[in-house]
């Protein structure tokens, strides 16, 4: 399993939402597995997503997409992501 960590701010949350609610199969298609979303506490147009992914290859691949980039664009992104491709390790609980 990979996990994909993407930060963005946006202009405006509910039509971000709305635009990546409505790409659900073509992520699914490229190999996701679904995820997380979050949002800041403080700052309410920082989201953060955590993707899971089947093959880093195909993460890698949808996320240099130029659907993914007109994507962000169509949704209200403000500038670049910053794109983490994550690897999970281990750690004792709490």
């Amino acid at each position: 399993m990979f996990h994909t960590m993407i930060r963005f701010k946006v202009d405006e949350f509910e039509r971000w939402r709305k635009e990546f609610s409505s790409h659900f199969l073509e992520r699914k298609s490229s190999g996701s597995r679904g995820g997380e979303g979050f949002r800041g506490q403080e700052d309410r147009e920082g989201v953060v997503l955590l993707l899971e992914w089947d093959d880093p290859d195909q993460a890698r691949t949808f996320l240099d997409s130029e659907e993914f980039r007109s994507s962000l664009e169509r949704s209200g992104v403000i500038g670049d992501p910053e794109v983490l491709h994550l690897i999970r390790v281990a750690l004792p609980s709490a």
